[in-house]
């Protein structure tokens, strides 16, 4: 459940409010196995009626080198254009090594996908904002998914590594 800062309890009781205090229970477990990471957010609506809970998720890639150190110049690749489709979304580098490496985020619903500007980080390759409206019925739960895994593509030989998501 979810606490609440209030100090009044008077102030935790609010008839006209949808989801007051511990009407909403939500869970986050994330598990790495192998070469990819599963996150899973499970929702459960406490409330005697139905709810809707919007859910949103930021995703950005700057595909920096993580051995890079602040104020020391260095060669970097090329950031690609995101390949995005309604369930999955694929940042893609071209490194100075001549491998192409991919990082993909597998979603278990669809949905809304939307550029997001990011003005204060310019080295990013770009940023997704990802959300969902998620319509709950009195003690429903809803369980949302997604997988991260890379692959790389050696473009000397065209030989790809390829590691699929659980």
């Amino acid at each position: 459940t979810n606490p609440t800062l209030d100090r009044n309890p008077d102030d935790k009781i609010r008839p006209g409010q949808g989801l007051s205090g511990k009407k909403l229970g939500i869970t986050r477990e994330r598990l790495i196995s192998g070469a990819a990471l599963e996150e899973r957010v499970r929702i459960v609506n406490f409330a005697e009626h139905e709810e809707t809970v919007d859910v949103a998720l930021e995703l950005a890639d700057d595909a920096a080198d993580i051995f890079e150190v602040r104020g020391f110049a260095r060669d970097r690749g090329t950031l690609l254009p995101i390949a995005v489709t309604d369930s999955q979304v694929t940042f893609r580098y071209d490194g100075v090594d001549g491998r192409r490496r991919r990082t993909h985020v597998a979603f278990s619903e669809e949905a809304l996908i939307e550029a997001v500007e990011v003005d204060d980080v310019p080295a990013l390759g770009g940023c997704l904002r990802m959300s969902w409206a998620l319509p709950l019925a009195a003690g429903e739960e809803r369980i949302l998914a997604w997988t991260v895994w890379a692959t790389t593509l050696d473009e000397a030989d065209g030989r790809a590594v390829e590691r699929e998501p659980l």
